[in-house]
């Protein structure tokens, strides 16, 4: 039941999202040909059609993350908080599992529009040939890779863990202030930004207390150990921590789903 709920969550999202994501793309390409024919016949109307295209792809940049963003908490406020979740609620499915489709598909549509933005600013805006500028970085990478004896393999496994988590963590971020905020029938909205407001200062607060750890440490048991070890260490704690932050989240607001529903 989790894969066809999932799958339904993904379809609805693309189906609306792929739109401006095509947009997007379609436009990169039209700056990147503009460009090139301006570059080869320089006339003022390809100018001022060049600068257009230009603030259109700008645009419908901002566009692609902001909507991804909006759309994806309201989905999870309508299916699952509003009026609509009254039907998603009798479905015969765990609250987990309602959960984690919303989670997991907000997470997938908003990796591919992150990746859809860098690609489009690559195909846009590149000046040199994509495919020889794409085999200087994996030579380099590789003589980069050899030369520090395979920590940078490690380093950017951790980081980039560290940066998929970091998505998942914004991504469950303001569904859990959406689910307090829930609780209350009346000033909802208000009361969903005083939470996020409220987590974010916990957030933050306990980040400070993490770098608190890590200097206390850092002073007292690893001033013998080598700087890469420490940098690892620094990392992995990094991890540590945003995986406690995203378990507190999502056990808070699977516990408030459970227990304490409170639908408009």
């Amino acid at each position: 039941m989790f894969k066809k709920l999932l799958k339904y969550d993904l379809k609805f999202m693309l189906r609306q999202e792929s739109i401006l994501m095509g947009a997007l793309i379609i436009c990169a390409c039209l700056v990147r040909l503009f460009d090139f024919i301006n570059q080869k016949i320089n006339y003022f109307a390809l100018n001022i059609l060049n600068v257009g295209l230009n603030f259109t792809f700008i645009i419908l940049l901002i566009m692609v993350l902001v909507y991804v963003f909006i759309s994806g908490i309201r989905r999870y406020y309508r299916n699952v908080l509003s009026d609509e979740g009254y039907l998603t609620h009798t479905l015969p499915v765990k609250k987990s599992t309602i959960l984690l489709s919303k989670l997991i598909s907000y997470l997938i549509v908003s990796f591919l529009a992150v990746i859809i933005f860098i690609s489009s600013i690559f195909i846009a805006y590149l000046q040199t040939n994509p495919i020889y500028f794409l085999q200087r970085v994996l030579q380099n990478l590789i003589n980069f890779i050899y030369l520090s004896n395979g920590w940078t393999i490690t380093y950017a496994i951790i980081v980039m863990l560290i940066f998929v988590t970091s998505l998942l963590l914004y991504t469950i971020y303001v569904p859990m202030c959406l689910t307090l905020a829930s609780l209350s029938n009346e000033r909802r909205g208000i009361l969903t930004i005083a939470y996020m407001i409220a987590t974010w200062g916990v957030m933050q607060f306990i980040n400070f207390i993490g770098l608190i750890i890590y200097d206390v440490f850092d002073n007292y048991v690893l001033f013998s150990i080598n700087n890469q070890t420490k940098v690892l260490i620094l990392l992995v704690g990094i991890l540590i921590f945003i995986v406690l932050e995203i378990l507190a989240m999502y056990f808070i607001t699977l516990y408030i789903l459970k227990k304490k529903l409170n639908l408009k």
